[in-house]
Formats: C-alpha cells, sequence, structure tokens
C-alpha cells in the first residue's frame, strides 16, 4: 500500500501528520526504503532489495543519486500456472537475477560522490515510526484489500527454460512488442534490458547520498576516449622508474601538485584513481595513474583521524630510502586532496604514494619455492633492523612478494634499535607451511607467531 505510487519523503512525509493507514503505509514504506537507500549510498552499492519474506522491494540508484527507483515483487501472486515465465518470477529467481544484475555495475564515479555528498538527511528509524502508528490502525480486524496486481510480462526476450535434454534446437522467436504498452515490458530484475520500460516510479531520496551505473554502459564510457587504456589495464611502473621520480630531477613536489590537480579535476568515468579493494587497519589501497607523465602507481589513502600515522609512515619510508625499492616499496610522497575520494563507506583525504609492492606472500605459496622465501624475507627484515627501524606488526600479512618479498605497512613501525627477528625465520617457515596444508586439506587456519598465545 505504501509504495503503491511515487513518494518524495520532504513532501509526503517528513514532519507531516496523519493517522491514517494510507499516510502510515506510506510513512512505514518511506522510513525502510530510506535506510537501505542511506546504506546503499556509503557502501556505494547501486542495487539492494527489502524482503519481508512474503514481499520483495527492489531498489536501484541511477546515476542521479537523489532518486531511487522501486518495484515492488509478491512471488506467492506473481507466479501463475498459465504463465510461462513464472519460473523466472518464483522469489529464487528473481533474487538470484537481481544479483546477477548488481555484480554486473562498474563503482560509480567520484562525481557521483559528489552529488550525494550534498544530499540532506532524515533521522529516522523504522521502529520510531511504527511506534507512533495507533493500534487500532496496525491492528485492525477489517481487512484491507491489497492494491498489488500482478503484472503479466509480455514480448519476454530469454530464451525458454529447458527442463529436458534434447537434440533438436528450440525454434525462438520473439513476439512483437508494442511500445506504447506499459505491461510491454518486464519491470522486474528479471527483464530483458532492451525492453524495460523507462518510465518508473521513484522515491526522492533527500536524506543521504548516493552511487551509479552499469557494466556495458559505465564500462564503453572508461574504456577511454579514443581506444585510450583504462587505468585498471595498465601495468605498473618500476620500482626503478618511480625511484627516479620521487629523487630524480622531476621534483616530487611538482608531481605530488599534479596529481592532486588531476584527482580534483577528473572526477566522472574514465578517471585515473580506482579502488583495489585491499584494506588494513588504517587505510585503502588505490591504483592511481599520473596522466602528465603516465605514471602507474599506488596510493594508500586514510580518512582524517588517521593522518597522524600515515605521516608518520612516511617518515619511516623516508628513513629507509636505501631499501626503498628492494626491500620495501618506493615512496613518493604524501598530498593531501582537495576533494575526498570516497570508497566502502571511507572518506580519504590523504594519500600516500607508493610503487607497486605486489600480492601477499601467503597468495604465493605454490608458486615459489619456501626456503629461498625464507631467506628473503629474513633478510629484509634485517635490512630494516640494520637501519634501526622496528616494523612493530612483523607478520605474514604485512609481506608481499613480486619479484621478492617486500615489507609493507609501516604505520607502526619504531626508529630504534630492534631484535625481532629472533624467531621470524620460524614464523614465516610455519605460516607458509601451514598455509600448504590449509590448500591441500581445504580447511580453515589461523596463524600465530611461535611463542604467542
Amino acid at each position: 500500500m505504501g509504495l503503491v505510487s511515487e513518494i518524495q519523503p520532504e513532501r509526503d512525509v517528513i514532519n507531516k501528520d496523519g493517522e491514517d493507514f494510507a499516510f502510515t503505509s506510506r510513512a512505514l514504506a518511506a522510513a525502510v526504503v530510506t535506510q537501505l537507500f542511506s546504506y546503499m549510498i556509503g557502501k556505494g552499492i547501486q542495487y539492494g532489495y527489502v524482503s519481508t519474506g512474503q514481499t520483495f522491494v527492489f531498489l536501484y540508484i541511477p546515476d542521479d543519486p537523489t532518486i531511487v527507483y522501486y518495484y515492488v515483487s509478491v512471488p506467492n501472486l506473481d507466479v501463475l500456472d498459465d504463465d510461462e515465465t513464472r519460473l523466472h518470477r518464483t522469489a529464487v529467481a528473481q533474487v538470484f537475477a537481481f544479483v546477477l544484475q548488481s555484480l554486473r555495475v562498474e563503482p560509480p564515479p567520484q562525481s557521483w560522490h559528489d552529488a550525494a555528498a550534498g544530499l540532506d538527511t532524515w533521522a529516522v528509524e523504522f521502529d520510531d515510526v511504527l511506534s507512533r502508528i495507533p493500534e487500532t490502525v496496525r491492528k485492525g480486524k477489517k481487512p484491507r484489500a491489497s492494491p498489488f496486481k500482478a503484472q503479466r510480462w509480455r514480448g519476454f526476450k530469454r530464451s525458454p527454460i529447458r527442463t529436458r535434454s534434447s537434440c533438436q534446437q528450440p525454434d525462438i522467436q520473439s513476439s512483437p512488442r508494442d511500445d506504447s504498452d506499459d505491461e510491454a515490458a518486464p519491470p522486474s530484475p528479471t527483464a530483458d534490458r532492451s525492453t524495460r520500460s523507462g518510465k518508473k516510479p521513484a522515491i526522492s531520496g533527500s536524506d543521504s547520498s548516493g552511487r551509479r551505473g552499469q557494466r556495458g554502459e559505465r564500462g564503453r564510457q572508461q574504456g577511454g576516449v579514443g581506444g585510450q587504456r583504462r587505468i585498471q589495464d595498465r601495468p605498473y611502473c618500476t620500482h626503478q622508474c618511480l625511484f627516479g621520480l620521487a629523487y630524480g630531477t622531476l621534483t616530487q613536489r611538482g608531481s605530488l601538485h599534479l596529481l592532486r590537480d588531476q584527482l580534483a579535476k577528473e572526477r566522472g568515468p574514465g578517471a585515473e584513481c580506482i579502488p583495489l579493494y585491499l584494506s588494513g587497519s588504517v587505510g585503502a589501497l588505490f591504483k592511481v595513474r599520473l596522466a602528465a607523465y603516465g605514471y602507474t602507481l599506488v596510493a594508500k589513502g586514510v580518512e582524517r583521524p588517521n593522518v597522524k600515522r600515515l605521516q608518520h609512515e612516511k617518515k619511516i619510508y623516508d628513513h629507509l630510502r636505501s631499501i626503498q625499492g628492494k626491500y620495501v616499496p618506493v615512496c613518493l610522497g604524501l598530498t593531501d586532496l582537495f576533494l575526498p575520494y570516497y570508497y566502502n563507506s571511507g572518506v580519504f583525504k590523504h594519500l600516500l604514494l607508493l610503487s607497486w609492492a605486489g600480492r601477499p606472500l601467503l597468495e604465493r605459496v605454490g608458486q615459489i619455492s619456501e626456503a629461498p622465501v625464507v631467506d628473503a624475507v629474513s633478510r629484509a627484515f634485517t635490512s630494516l633492523h640494520r637501519l634501526q627501524v622496528l616494523h612493530g606488526d612483523a607478520e605474514a600479512r604485512n609481506i608481499t612478494y613480486d619479484k621478492g618479498p617486500m615489507i609493507v605497512d609501516l604505520e607502526r613501525a619504531k626508529l630504534g634499535f630492534a631484535h625481532e627477528i629472533g624467531d621470524l625465520h620460524e614464523y614465516v617457515r610455519q605460516a607458509i607451511r601451514a598455509r600448504v596444508v590449509v590448500r591441500t586439506a581445504g580447511k580453515a587456519a589461523r596463524f600465530r607467531r611461535p611463542g604467542r598465545s
């Protein structure tokens, strides 16, 4: 009942009073959708759904983050015996198709987040709205007729579901479609994009921030103008190359200013900065390309509360300049962004620029020999100790491997003489061997350093 038509919360619900069933059901629906909308915005998720067990409300946030489209599905009423698409309309099929569709989308650009950051918020809890509804309205004895009406899908262009094998190819013919008929296109998650109607009801989101679009559409845009390579497809610069940038004739400060300007201007699809979906306790990694010179590198981003830890890490890298590119990544400096980068509910304002150090060491088990790796890791930590640096978190998760092992995540490191290498040989050896056992047996394991409880 609450989603029978378009809702604009500020106009229809917020700070409005009403005790009739139509108003209260609309207020409840708006509260539920708003809560999920807010979560989707923060996480950068364009697709989401609410389920009561009998009813599904599928949500989609388009390029304009002030709007969320919804589609209501009641599988018990949607599935009709005489409908050739009845299997597509079951709850399992609807959710499965919806998940597949959501997996196809590219992350929205930063311009989408910029627009979403300007949205107002509506401080609302579903339970609070429910508690304000008079009990006589909530538990009325008189049954109300549901306004929900299952829609027939016509012009369905999917291949028919085959329930038994056949040597003969099915004869698939698409029925003609009348574009003037709103019911000609299935509006549900399983709808064919080529036949979906653009006229959807919308709930106006004047309460949070949002994301955008489809892999097919945005993927083409990110493919670059004139066949330009996407940043996803570009290789990282070598340590030697970036060491020359950091300490060579091209000034580091000038490069940082160029990158900061670039990231402030390039906010749309195809921008030369993408998340790597690798996060630690205080930051997340991004792949960045300095377009002016073509350098491709890694940026470790943190939010404002962790900026001092990033500054400390930069200080440690500066101290380790003599082994940068050999045992630790090359560090090109720290930059404060004009505009934040949004990722996974985080607002990143500070970037530490580094060379690519490889994948986690334990992901390379089976590809590298154990003894040489253990010795190489020991040499790496010995090099840190000779420079009077104590890592502070010498765990396998902070060791990566490309052409050789590298030590990363130095935000806990301390300057001063250190002797943490005592049991490191055995720890790394145990971790690698345990990882091999895990992969062989298919079981999970938790690794502890020797001597730790």
